[in-house]
C-alpha cells in the first residue's frame, strides 16, 4: 500500500465515521473531504471541481425547479384529497395514498413530493381520528418505491448514470431500472399493506401535532388554468422527450425550465429558494472524492481484498456483495452519498473480472435507494420522522423487511437476466 493510497482511505473512512455521528451537514463533511485531497495534491483542481459541471448535477437542479411548478399547480394534492376522502376503510384509503404517490413519484423528486402530502395526509388522518402514523411512513416508503421505476425519479439515479457517462459507459435508459422496480414495488406495496400496516405504531395524538402548518410550504394554488394546462403539457413533453430519446434528461429538462420561465410561471426570483443547493453541494463534492479512489489507486485496493473471497460465488455473489455493501452505507449515511463512494469500487471489480459493468451499476441504484431501516437513509424517511412521531426502532420493525424484498428481487431479477 502506497502513501496515497493509506492517505484516502484514512481520509475517506474518517469522512464514513463523521457522517455516521452525524458531524455536520453531509455536504458540508464531504466538501470538507474534498478540498482535503485538492489540497495535498491528490486531485487537481480541474478533478475536483468535475462534479459541479456534470450534467447529472444540472439535470438535478433543473429537476427542483419542475417538481416545484408541479406543486404549484396542486392537481395531485387535490387527488390524493379525493382519494383519501372517498373511502370509509382506513386500509383501504392507505392503498389509495401508496398507489398514486408511487406513481408521481416516478416522474418528479420524491422529497417535494412527500413534503406536499405530509400537511393533506395528517390533516385527513385527524379528521378520521386515525394515526397518522399509520399513514407517513408508508407515504416516504412509496415515494422511494416510485424513484427506482425511472431514470428521473430519484437523483440518485441520475447521480450513478452521470458518472457512468463520465466513464465512457452507456447510462440508463428511461425505464431500464423499472424491471427491477416493479416488481419490488409491487411486492413491497403488498408487503405494507398486509403487514407493515399493523406493524406500524398507532397514536392518534403525536407529539408533533402543532407542527402541522410548519411540515411544508405548501399552500393551496392558485393557477389560472391556462397556466395549469401550460405546466402539465410541459411536464408530459419533457417526460415524452427523454422516454423516446429525442433529447437527453438534462436537455429536456431544461427545455421544460425555460417554456416555464417564459410562461412566467417560475420567476428567476424564485429559483434561487427552489433548488436545494446542500444537495447539489453533496453530489458535486461526492464525484471529487470518487476521483481521489480511483486515481490513487484506492479502489482497487479494496477491490483486491474482497475479489479473494467474492468471486467463488460467481456473479450472483458479486451482486450480492454490491447490494449488502451499498445498501448498508446507504442506512447510515444518505442515498447519493453511499452512491458515490460505491461507484469507483463497483467500477472497478467490474474491470477487473472484465464483466458486463451494468448489472453491477443497477444494484448500485437500486441499494442506493431502498433505504427504508433508518430515518438517515433518505431525506424523506427524515421529513416524517417527527410528524408521525416514530422511533428508530420503528423504521428498523417496519423496514427491514422491505430491504430484504428489495435486495432478493435484484439479485433474482438481475441474475436471470445477466447471469
Amino acid at each position: 500500500m502506497t502513501f496515497e493510497i493509506g492517505f484516502v482511505l484514512v481520509a475517506t473512512f474518517i469522512m464514513l465515521i463523521m457522517l455516521i455521528i452525524n458531524v455536520a451537514k453531509p455536504s458540508i463533511i464531504i466538501f470538507l473531504t474534498l478540498s482535503l485531497f485538492l489540497l495535498t495534491g491528490i486531485i487537481a483542481p480541474e478533478e475536483a471541481l468535475r462534479g459541479f459541471s456534470n450534467q447529472s448535477v444540472i439535470t438535478i437542479a433543473l429537476l427542483f425547479i419542475v417538481t416545484n411548478a408541479i406543486k404549484k399547480v396542486g392537481v395531485f394534492y387535490h387527488l390524493i384529497e379525493i382519494l383519501l376522502n372517498n373511502s370509509k376503510n382506513p386500509k383501504i384509503s392507505f392503498l389509495r395514498l401508496i398507489l398514486p404517490v408511487s406513481l408521481f413519484s416516478a416522474f418528479l423528486n420524491n422529497t417535494p413530493i412527500t413534503m406536499m402530502f405530509i400537511p393533506v395526509v395528517k390533516k385527513w388522518c385527524n379528521n378520521k381520528e386515525i394515526s397518522p402514523s399509520k399513514f407517513l411512513l408508508p407515504l416516504s416508503y412509496a415515494s422511494i418505491f416510485g424513484g427506482m421505476l425511472t431514470l428521473i425519479g430519484s437523483s440518485t439515479n441520475l447521480v450513478v448514470h452521470g458518472m457512468m457517462l463520465e466513464n465512457q459507459l452507456d447510462g440508463f435508459s428511461m425505464f431500464q431500472l423499472s424491471i427491477i422496480g416493479v416488481p419490488a414495488s409491487i411486492l413491497g406495496i403488498f408487503y405494507l399493506f398486509f403487514f407493515g400496516y399493523d406493524l406500524l405504531p398507532s397514536q392518534v395524538q403525536t407529539k408533533y401535532q402543532e407542527d402541522i402548518s410548519s411540515i411544508s410550504s405548501f399552500v393551496r394554488p392558485r393557477m389560472t388554468n391556462f397556466k395549469t394546462v401550460i405546466v402539465i403539457t410541459t411536464f408530459i413533453l419533457m417526460v415524452f422527450l427523454v422516454a423516446f430519446r429525442i433529447f437527453t434528461t438534462f436537455q429536456s429538462a431544461l427545455i421544460a425550465v425555460i417554456i416555464l420561465i417564459l410562461t412566467k410561471i417560475i420567476s428567476p426570483k424564485e429559483i434561487k429558494n427552489i433548488i436545494d443547493f446542500n444537495v447539489l453541494i453533496l453530489i458535486a463534492s461526492s464525484f471529487g472524492v470518487g476521483v481521489a479512489l480511483n486515481k490513487t489507486g484506492a479502489g482497487f485496493y479494496l477491490v483486491y481484498k474482497i475479489l479473494q473471497w467474492v468471486t467463488q460465488f460467481g456473479l450472483i455473489g458479486i451482486i450480492l456483495f454490491v447490494y449488502i455493501m451499498t445498501n448498508l452505507i446507504t442506512e447510515v449515511i444518505n442515498n447519493n452519498g453511499a452512491a458515490m463512494i460505491m461507484f469507483p469500487v463497483v467500477l472497478e471489480i467490474a474491470h477487473q473480472l472484465n464483466i458486463e459493468p451494468t448489472p453491477l451499476m443497477m444494484t448500485l441504484t437500486i441499494a442506493a435507494s431502498a433505504s427504508f431501516s433508518t430515518p438517515i437513509g433518505y431525506q424523506t424517511n427524515l421529513l416524517v420522522y417527527r410528524p408521525g412521531g416514530y422511533k428508530f426502532s420503528d423504521y428498523i420493525k417496519v423496514g427491514l423487511p422491505l430491504n430484504f424484498i428489495f435486495m432478493a428481487v435484484t439479485v433474482f431479477i438481475l441474475g436471470i437476466i445477466y447471469g
